[in-house]
């Protein structure tokens, strides 16, 4: 008798040894991050085998994100940890949805683990912390350097709007199917859109109103127009933009540094990729810091106890240098930063996005209720030009006029 016990008891020992938490996390772009998640949850569970990461499906951007996360909210069946946009993190607070990190974050943290204010400031709202980075792009462009050198005879690329879209209109001009230009105007949180009137020195909001409606916008909204009547921008849907690129049909293309892996691992040998900075950023001016944070909501206290140690290996010194072996993305975390030189230097079209990193500033989200519809409503006005529906004459600039009342009436 004393035998069974000794056993049974020996089998709860042993069942509750191996007792797992599971973790559910959900994050955007799969075909961006799939493998550099995957990565880090086996790396993740090899060290910590008493916590099981499940992965929900993939949003499929950060609005849907942000949308998804505010109704699961309502229903209660959030995920214990979110990947939500850089710009997104505010209406998760102002909701009282995203838990505050600073209880789990140690002086230790702080001083050796790259937990510094750079890694805090980003998503902190009334002195607390509900979010970390844990990926930053910055915007580039990006060439198909065998359709400049047939297209111009020369390898040299072009740096600056006027050049780009001269060399974009002798690509449109070759034989066959090939596209000059595309610039991804619609990518997420008119996060592009932003990078034109920022890299002039404009703002975006003041006092709580629409900023971008002078000088720095003009420029901007023309700038848009220009790229339909001087390079022939296509009128396509991102994802078609992505695969006609990859496939060598478009010879310039603007967007995040984020795309990089993906266009990479996509492209192979069938064309010479090369990057360049964003075009004529000036003196004053700056780009907005693209990418995303890490968010825990789970309510439980052993969640929350689970989920931070995720987190803290994901957004640390080890985690974190894992970002550009997958992506075009960069480690906020300074300390994995660090330990990249490197890989940095053997790979210059990495290295664009890290040179790129002065002109870093804050990508504006919109606050409020509206915050989500406003980024439709500048996304539609937006269209009107790049399509060439609206990209004639003073047409731009009405433009901007009816987008700025559009947007005022929503803050």
């Amino acid at each position: 008798m004393r035998l069974r016990i000794s056993t049974f008891a020996a089998m709860l020992l042993s069942a509750s040894a191996f007792a797992q938490t599971t973790l559910v996390v959900q994050y955007p772009y799969g075909e961006l991050f799939d493998g550099l998640q995957r990565q880090l949850a086996e790396d993740f569970q090899k060290e910590n085998p008493d916590i099981k990461i499940e992965f929900r499906s993939n949003y499929e951007n950060y609005e849907d994100a942000t949308q998804k996360v505010m109704r699961e909210a309502i229903t209660n069946q959030l995920p214990d940890v979110s990947f939500q946009g850089l710009n997104r993190v505010l209406p998760l607070y102002e909701r009282n949805i995203a838990v505050p990190l600073d209880q789990f974050i140690t002086a230790e943290d702080r001083s050796e683990n790259g937990f510094d204010d750079s890694m805090m400031s980003p998503s902190r709202f009334d002195g607390k912390t509900y979010g970390l980075p844990f990926a930053v792009s910055m915007p580039i462009v990006y060439f198909n350097a065998d359709l400049v050198e047939q297209a111009t005879g020369s390898s040299t690329l072009p740096d600056s709007w006027e050049d780009i879209f001269a060399v974009a209109a002798k690509i449109n001009g070759l034989d066959g199917n090939a596209q000059g230009f595309y610039y991804d105007w619609n990518i997420t949180g008119n996060w592009l859109w932003l990078s034109l009137v920022m890299s002039q020195g404009g703002d975006i909001l003041k006092d709580g109103k629409v900023a971008f409606d002078g000088e720095e916008g003009q420029w901007a909204i023309n700038k848009l127009a220009q790229m339909h009547t001087q390079a022939q921008m296509p009128d396509y849907q991102r994802r078609s933009a992505e695969r006609s690129f990859s496939a060598g049909n478009i010879g310039i293309y603007v967007t995040s540094t984020s795309n990089l892996g993906m266009f990479e691992r996509a492209i192979g040998e069938r064309f010479e990729l090369k990057t360049t900075q964003f075009p004529e950023v000036t003196e004053d001016g700056s780009l907005p810091v693209g990418g995303n944070a890490v968010v825990m909501l789970a309510k439980d206290k052993k969640q929350q106890e689970a989920a931070w140690k995720y987190i803290k290996y994901i957004t640390g010194p080890v985690g974190n240098q894992q970002i550009p072996h997958f992506t075009g993305y960069m480690p906020p975390n300074q300390v994995a930063n660090a330990k990249l030189g490197s890989f940095y230097e053997n790979r210059p079209n990495h290295k664009t996005a890290v040179t790129s990193l002065p002109w870093m500033d804050t990508w504006v989200s919109f606050p409020g209720a509206n915050g989500l519809k406003i980024t439709d409503v500048i996304s539609d006005e937006l269209h009107s030009v790049v399509s060439g529906r609206r990209a004639s004459g003073s047409e731009p600039n009405q433009v901007l006029e009816e987008m700025t009342e559009k947007v005022n009436n929503y803050l």
